[in-house]
């Protein structure tokens, strides 16, 4: 931002001494051609400044856009990666967040429909958070918001939060229950 404010004072600086040349041409009492020609040469000057510095400064702007973008979208994927779709090892499961193509990426999917406001959820979530490098290969356990995914619910017959559904590749249901407390009791019910 400095280096910006830098080169518009340049720019300004060299603005007003065009003006001033200008002025002293008009009370030093320079023939209008004279006049013309100084105005002319310094419009011409402050132009060529106005380029040079306008691609130059353009440039840095654009390059640091592409930076900051560069690094945001490095970081979102990051983020993605720890938040949402862990895979560890890549031998182990995957514990995240639903969406939509899980279930035909695994053999098996535990859909756990979960609510912010449910104290029992929250607790069973952390447990698997713990422990998800113990999720058996070629299995998904996924979070479904219970709230607003209502064409899962609908489409599993869920009517309470903290409920299960273990589904095949093809998302057909396999069974459900409700109510495990750790990752150890979810994977009971798929044995």
């Amino acid at each position: 931002m400095k280096k910006t404010q830098k080169g518009v004072s340049k720019i300004l600086l060299l603005l007003i001494i065009v003006v001033i040349l200008i002025i002293s041409a008009i009370i030093f009492g320079y023939g209008g051609d004279n006049v013309q020609n100084v105005k002319n040469d310094a419009q011409d000057k402050a132009q060529d400044a106005l380029d040079e510095k306008g691609e130059e400064m353009m440039g840095k702007v654009i390059g640091g856009s592409q930076e900051v973008i560069g690094k945001k979208l490095k970081e979102t994927g990051e983020k993605m990666l720890e938040e949402k779709y862990v895979v560890v090892n890549g031998e182990s499961g995957m514990y995240g967040d639903y969406n939509g193509s899980d279930i035909a990426n695994f053999e098996r999917t535990i859909l756990f429909f979960t609510a912010p406001w449910c104290p029992s959820c929250t607790e069973a979530e952390n447990d698997v958070e713990i422990n998800q490098e113990k999720i058996p290969t070629n299995v998904a356990v996924v979070r479904v918001d219970f709230d607003n995914n209502n064409e899962l619910r609908e489409r599993y017959h869920v009517e309470k939060q903290h409920t299960f559904v273990l589904v095949d590749k093809n998302g057909k249901e396999i069974s459900q229950w409700n109510n495990s407390e750790t990752l150890g009791e979810i994977i009971d019910n798929i044995k």
